[in-house]
């Protein structure tokens, strides 16, 4: 039986030109253990959805439908500033998964890269 694997992340490849959405997913699970990709359970992604606000404020902020069986990715960096504002009011900003989350926020602002969430 296959345990199905839900990554967040972003490209961290060295070669920086632009590569296709399939390119980049590819890296993304051939590359799970470095520190651009956040691998999860299916009960992390449960506790995300429905004990913690963040993919509430990333729909907001991204007009998104992200959750359990929906990919996004977030591009802008005025979206991942609003989202990390409305983070650390929040009552769950302390939540291990959720900063772990916030520092790949703030690595994507830092390189310029697409956030991707594979749910």
């Amino acid at each position: 039986m296959r345990i199905r694997t839900y990554l967040i992340g972003l490209y961290g490849g060295a070669d920086r030109k632009a590569k296709t959405y399939s390119e980049i997913i590819e890296w993304l699970y051939n590359n799970q253990e470095t520190k651009y990709v956040l691998t999860l359970s299916e009960s992390d992604v449960y506790h995300l959805e429905y004990e913690t606000e963040l993919l509430d404020i990333i729909n907001d902020e991204n007009e998104s439908m992200l959750q359990m069986g929906e990919d996004t990715w977030i591009h802008s960096e005025h979206i991942k500033t609003k989202i990390l504002e409305r983070i650390q009011v929040s009552e769950n900003k302390e939540d291990k998964l959720v900063r772990s989350i916030v520092t790949l926020l703030l690595l994507s602002l830092e390189t310029d890269e697409n956030l991707y969430f594979l749910f």
